[in-house]
């Protein structure tokens, strides 16, 4: 296959922090190159060259062996370059088609609506013919959203597709969908640019991979032949020895137990927590996982059922309750209900435990320093200043900085709701070493994921939800993916 773009020796500076140096990429023709590499690395910076928004401070950009500038957004369309961002830019209140030809609807002063449906219902044959032209956008799910954007981005000529994160809130099924439609598309011509931190993902579609780090382009490989620890090692320049440390084991006294918790979303839900365990809980999206942790710590109210923390019965009817009882809550959505993203990496470090920084009054700047030197060095976080916006970080040492201001409160239970979604590789490699760790101390942990392996491999046991209800627990040596599927769609272990 011939390159269709080729970017040479590019640099791109942001003040003195350097984002890539010397970068070379290659898109061939009708191939998916996947583009990896831990948050912070580059990738963003670099289909942001792509698509206009940025320009390099040196280097070269070739189109189908041409020189040429790609100096906005609207002069990367007309290469035929559409982006898909992790946040899709749909109009939720219009329907599909309006969407998809929103700004460019056919007919000379009155839209020709046969005509727009016609063009749409084209392209969606090829993607998903279960989406029809005046489906209301908000009404679809996450996984039709996706093929909303990539039939806007064909019927614009597409040539070259950038996918970032695109199945970071989709279903396994889902995600299974969106992979053949990927496929579909390059088997169809087109060039495809595969951002994502699942590299099981990765390995099942690309045919080329690019790990960035650090700014550098490190190496390019084919698919063909590498190995998962290969990609790992180049991404984070090291071995991950035991991606999943679990070094500890719980003790036998019970620190936490539920029984026959119930709400809005939850049924009788009952389990039990050991001193120093990691304790799991999957099931497929909206079995209600999510739902029971929120009540748990007292965002969500239970209308029957008892909480108790070692041996003592606690009233849990707000966050503040659950705190004071020992419990701290890190949400799946760190970005809307976790940080303050507009403030401060001290703010958002000390606000949970202001008590322990503020003596007569008055903040004690030399003690918040050092509190946050210690979380900062115990979770490798990756930081500036102290004093720069959380939202400057990445999202990996934002998940950190979330989880340092719970630790930070000193406490009994730690919940964590889809801990390293959205994190890289080293990152996660890192959380589950510290969780491992605190467990040393005594800290007992619930962890809540969608991700299988790391269930598997972080978790002492495993509770598995289906339709708002456990369904079973799933000891250490029984653990398996097809046990917990098998649970989670309703069946029994096996």
């Amino acid at each position: 296959m011939s390159s269709l773009m080729e970017l040479k020796n590019i640099s791109k500076s942001f003040g003195a922090a350097k984002a890539l140096t010397h970068v070379d990429f290659d898109l061939k023709q009708g191939e998916i190159h996947a583009l990896v590499g831990e948050n912070g690395a580059g990738k963003s910076t670099l289909i942001n060259i792509f698509a206009g928004i940025h320009q390099p401070d040196g280097g070269e950009i070739f189109f189908d062996g041409k020189r040429v500038s790609i100096n906005s957004n609207t002069a990367a369309k007309e290469f035929g370059i559409s982006v898909i961002h992790q946040e899709l830019l749909l109009c939720e209140t219009l329907n599909v088609m309006e969407n998809i030809f929103l700004g460019c609807l056919p007919g000379k002063v009155l839209v020709d609506w046969k005509q727009t449906s016609e063009k749409t219902l084209k392209h969606l044959r090829i993607l998903d013919d279960k989406i029809k032209p005046d489906d209301i956008v908000g009404k679809l799910t996450t996984a039709q959203k996706q093929i909303v954007e990539i039939t806007k981005a064909l019927s614009k000529g597409c040539k070259i597709l950038i996918m970032d994160e695109p199945t970071s809130a989709l279903t396994n099924a889902e995600t299974d969908k969106l992979l053949n439609v990927v496929k579909t598309l390059r088997d169809s011509g087109i060039s495809i640019i595969y951002i994502s931190h699942k590299l099981e993902e990765v390995f099942s579609i690309a045919d080329r991979i690019t790990v960035l780090r650090d700014g550098h382009c490190i190496k390019t490989v084919d698919n063909d032949g590498v190995s998962r620890n290969e990609i790992i090692k180049l991404m984070v320049g090291r071995e991950i020895n035991d991606f999943y440390v679990r070094d500890n084991s719980p003790g036998d006294g019970t620190v936490l137990e539920v029984t026959n918790l119930s709400g809005d979303a939850v049924k009788g839900a009952s389990f039990f927590l050991k001193k120093g365990e990691i304790l799991g809980f999957s099931g497929l999206i909206g079995a209600g996982r999510s739902e029971l942790m929120r009540m748990v710590f007292g965002i969500d109210t239970h209308s029957v059922g008892t909480i108790a923390l070692e041996g003592k019965h606690l009233k849990i009817k707000s966050p503040k309750d659950a705190m004071a009882a020992g419990l701290v809550f890190v949400p799946e959505d760190r970005k809307t209900e976790g940080l303050f993203l507009r403030m401060t990496l001290i703010f958002n470090f000390t606000i949970a435990n202001l008590k322990a920084v503020i003596k007569r009054l008055r903040t004690d700047i030399s003690l918040e320093n050092e509190s946050l030197e210690e979380y900062q060095k115990k979770l490798k976080i990756k930081m500036a200043d102290k004093e720069h916006f959380v939202a400057s970080l990445s999202g990996g040492n934002q998940q950190k900085v979330l989880i340092a201001r719970w630790l930070f409160v000193g406490p009994k239970v730690l919940i964590l709701d889809e801990p390293t979604k959205g994190v890289d590789v080293g990152a996660k490699a890192d959380i589950y070493k510290l969780l491992d760790e605190l467990t040393a101390t005594g800290v007992s942990i619930i962890v809540v994921s969608s991700e299988l392996q790391e269930i598997i491999g972080m978790c002492d046991r495993v509770y598995v939800m289906h339709e708002r209800k456990i369904r079973g627990c799933v000891e250490k040596g029984e653990m398996s993916q097809e046990n917990i599927i098998n649970i989670a769609t309703g069946g029994q272990l096996t």
